[in-house]
């Protein structure tokens, strides 16, 4: 996977793409990309590496917002 330092390319390709191509796409996830999925040119999904989904996942989680808020307001109250 790529480094974790460098942006993840985002790549678009629609369902048809996708259906022809799955292995070469899922390599690309595999290599850090972030691929979205379009039908009729609109947004439908997006396929990540394991690792990115489950980052994303935790950082969404309402205990992990609770904890950002909770040291937001603790950084504004610093002089």
């Amino acid at each position: 996977m790529s480094s974790q330092d460098e942006p993840a390319a985002i790549r678009e390709v629609n369902v048809r793409e996708l259906k022809s191509g799955v292995s070469q796409v899922l390599g690309g996830v595999v290599d850090g990309e972030r691929v979205i999925v379009t039908r009729n040119g609109h947004p439908i999904a997006v396929i990540l590496y394991i690792e990115q989904a489950v980052d994303l996942f935790l950082s969404s989680s309402e205990e992990f917002v609770r904890m950002r808020l909770r040291a937001r307001k603790e950084l504004d109250r610093l002089p």
